[in-house]
């Protein structure tokens, strides 16, 4: 496993190839890559890396965590050499709200925990959220499947914007852009240095959008528009429901009518776009 935190990129990229986008409802899957392809999930990250994993909660950062038990460790060895090593924390942003996103690969995927809705098998409400806190304990014990042999997943991490209130400005449009481009860029030297010439795949959904309260179909737009300026290959996006997939469907819409533009002119055509904040999800 190999932890690399990486710096703000300053220039726009302007790969701007053709992208493969794919979209379903559920959640990450995290299925082996086909033969010439390395995948990246992403984590939706807080600022804190992995930080949350112990609460009662069970939202997509748990969820991942949980799955991948050595993300939590590694958080706890990255905590203790910053305290004893001075060495920074592990964070997705910098002192000055700057991205730093986290990529770690090589992370064994233990086990798998079925979130949906399962009455029979005492969970009527899901595991999702707020309603893993009251579960009961045999409900969530059965709802997990141990993996043998284990999975191998590529982790990238970034911070999303948090509890905006109104229409997106354009600074806030330019930042969220910023973080993804920056992320981005990051996988893709990643990806070159420790796998070679091998075709990315983007994995991604709601970034941003539980929690953090922000728009989902401008979320959306801004990470295929992020990917394809990065040259990534493909983007497979976990829309979570059928009301998840018609939105993403109309992000990608809006991004196929702007993919021309400059990154001026398209964060000018999303501001004009008047996409407003949503509310936090609790989650």
């Amino acid at each position: 496993m190999e932890y690399s935190r990486w710096g703000a990129t300053e220039a726009w990229p302007r790969e701007c190839r053709r992208i493969d986008v794919r979209r379903e409802p559920g959640v990450f899957g995290y299925e082996a890559s086909e033969p010439g392809w390395v995948a990246w999930h992403v984590n939706f990250a807080d600022p804190e890396v992995f930080g949350y994993y112990g609460g009662p909660l069970m939202a997509q950062d748990e969820l991942q965590v949980m799955e991948h038990p050595c993300l939590a460790s590694l958080r706890e060895a990255l905590v203790k050499r910053a305290q004893v090593e001075g060495k920074p924390m592990p964070r997705t942003v910098d002192e000055r709200g700057g991205p730093t996103p986290v990529l770690v690969t090589g992370v064994h995927r233990r086990c798998r925990l079925e979130v949906g809705v399962d009455a029979g098998a005492g969970r009527p409400e899901g595991l999702y959220g707020a309603a893993f806190a009251r579960a009961r304990a045999e409900a969530v014990r059965g709802a997990v499947a141990v993996l043998r042999p284990a999975g191998v997943s590529n982790i990238v991490a970034m911070a999303a914007p948090a509890y905006g209130r109104g229409v997106y400005t354009a600074g806030e449009i330019r930042g969220v852009l910023r973080t993804c481009v920056t992320a981005m860029s990051a996988v893709r030297e990643e990806t070159r240095r420790a796998f070679g010439a091998q075709r990315i795949e983007f994995v991604t959904g709601w970034w941003g959008c539980g929690a953090f309260g922000g728009n989902r179909e401008l979320m959306g737009v801004l990470q295929l528009a992020a990917a394809t300026w990065c040259g990534i290959d493909r983007v497979c996006f976990s829309a979570f429901d059928e009301s998840g997939v018609r939105t993403f469907d109309r992000a990608r819409a809006c991004w196929e009518r702007h993919s021309g533009a400059s990154p001026d002119e398209f964060i000018s055509a999303m501001e004009a776009r008047g996409f407003e904040w949503g509310e936090s999800d609790g989650n």
